[in-house]
């Protein structure tokens, strides 16, 4: 999370300010000396509590350069890119020079979101661990709380909000992850559902953390429904939606943002948006 960051120069402020509209999850660690600055932006892939990948990039007030660390700026920390062995070649990575600090910050904005919505269906994640997200699935005596969010289908951000759009297998349903401000109250909240399949499903209150949030290490997230926040899920769904997993923060989650989840997965569930436009659309419908 970078909005304590400070900027050393107008380049650094350009860009950061244009990166957080778009991506306010990524980590900025401002590196380099007084006279030659730079600040390094990363996100990490987490699966099953570890970190098992760190995608990582440059930016130096007129260029960007980025691509996986070897190291998950471990032993690279500090590092420029070309000099810790990161591949910046297309597909995977990237390389921009001479652009505004701005459209400098769009572009890598939208290789982040890239990796973020590809990552778990990738050959490379694959290659190491397995295809596809873990499941979360905790059985109970009415039915299964099931694995909905398997795969990443839309990444939509606008000023100080991102939505997320989860899909599972089958008929596993769908998923509306919403991050406002991180780490503020009324900011987070994922609730999935899918058309009922003729059991009832009881979401557990707790089901431990869950590392790939939107609100990354701004915020303690869990899988889980607590009763607090159920009874407004519940309110707020349709009588043709049927829960099958959530997520909360200890700090951000509220009743309010529950509620709106439950509206807006009860409008998606029939028809999933084509495009960000519709998914901010049904998002804004249940203000």
């Amino acid at each position: 999370m970078f909005e304590d960051v400070d900027p050393r120069t107008a380049a650094e402020a350009s860009f950061l300010q244009a990166l957080y509209v778009c991506r306010p999850d990524l980590d900025v660690w401002p590196r380099g000396t007084e006279s030659e600055p730079w600040l390094c932006v990363s996100s990490d892939f987490i699966y099953q509590g570890r970190v098992c990948d760190t995608l990582r990039l440059d930016f130096d007030g007129t260029s960007i350069a980025g691509g996986w660390s070897l190291y998950f700026l471990n032993g690279d920390d500090g590092v420029r890119a070309h000099d810790a062995g990161v591949d910046t070649r297309p597909p995977d990575g990237i390389e921009v020079e001479d652009g505004s600090p701005s459209d400098l910050a769009r572009t890598a904005s939208e290789w982040f979101k890239r990796h973020s919505m590809e990552y778990w269906t990738s050959e490379r994640h694959a290659r190491h661990h397995r295809q596809g997200l873990p499941d979360v699935v905790v059985g109970d005596p009415n039915g299964v709380w099931y694995a909905t969010v398997r795969r990443v289908i839309r990444d939509t951000s606008r000023d100080r909000e991102r939505l997320r759009l989860w899909q599972g297998n089958d008929d596993e349903g769908i998923a509306v992850e919403w991050l406002g401000q991180a780490g503020h109250p009324s900011s987070y909240g994922l609730l999935g559902g899918r058309i009922p399949q003729g059991a009832r499903l009881h979401g557990p209150q707790s089901l431990g953390p869950w590392s790939r949030s939107l609100a990354g290490t701004a915020d303690e997230v869990e899988f889980g429904l607590p009763d607090e926040y159920s009874g407004a899920a519940r309110e707020g769904l349709g009588e043709g939606v049927e829960l099958t997993v959530a997520a909360y923060a200890r700090i951000g989650s509220s009743q309010q943002v529950f509620r709106r989840l439950a509206g807006c997965l009860t409008d998606l569930i029939p028809k999933i948006p084509s495009d960000d436009e519709a998914l901010w659309a049904a998002w804004d419908s249940q203000a």
